[in-house]
């Protein structure tokens, strides 16, 4: 066991000075790891914050790197790819209210193809940017009906086809989210 004269302490494996195999590390301020170390670096473990957040997955440089599951205190999870302790590639993350999120992310926020579950049913399937739906895209309302179309910073945004659950269809046109026709 090593301990530090700020209160941090480490209880595991060692190989050459270096935190090495199984073990875990115990912050001051109430953070813990445990789990793999290689060369005195995380490699694979889970991190439990004071806070009550924790993540479990992969590691690079102390920060969270390559397949992983954060799950925060508020009922939000998300479990995919990470780069330097963001949500980035492809991933899904849940919200406590029901919403749901499956596609590309970067920089933590939804960029790139995914689908968008609404909790009322409705889903977007398309393009995001910035975590607002944006690019072409088909929205799907829980009744059937359907709308194919362009987006911006998630508002509808030039023109597109309407079609109901028995087929009819319907040529508009938008901008910033004001139907034009």
């Amino acid at each position: 066991m090593l301990s530090r004269a700020n209160g941090d302490r480490y209880e595991g494996n060692w190989r050459e000075a270096l935190f090495e195999g199984q073990g875990s590390y115990y912050s001051n301020n109430g953070d813990r790891f445990e789990g793999q170390w290689r060369a005195g670096e995380q490699v694979q473990g889970t991190f439990n914050r004071e806070n009550g957040n924790r993540y479990e997955g992969q590691f690079r440089s102390a920060k969270q790197h390559g397949q992983g599951s954060f799950y925060w205190t508020n009922g939000n999870s998300y479990t995919g790819q990470w780069r330097d302790n963001q949500q980035h590639g492809r991933g899904e993350k849940k919200w406590a209210s029901g919403e749901r999120y499956e596609g590309q992310w970067q920089n933590n926020e939804m960029n790139g193809q995914g689908t968008l579950y609404f909790v009322n049913g409705n889903r977007f399937v398309g393009g995001f940017q910035d975590d607002k739906i944006s690019g072409q895209g088909t929205y799907h309302f829980s009744n059937g009906d359907r709308y194919v179309g362009p987006w911006l910073r998630g508002e509808r945004d030039g023109r597109g086809t309407y079609t109901d659950a028995r087929g009819n269809s319907q040529a508009m046109e938008f901008r910033g989210g004001q139907r034009l026709n």
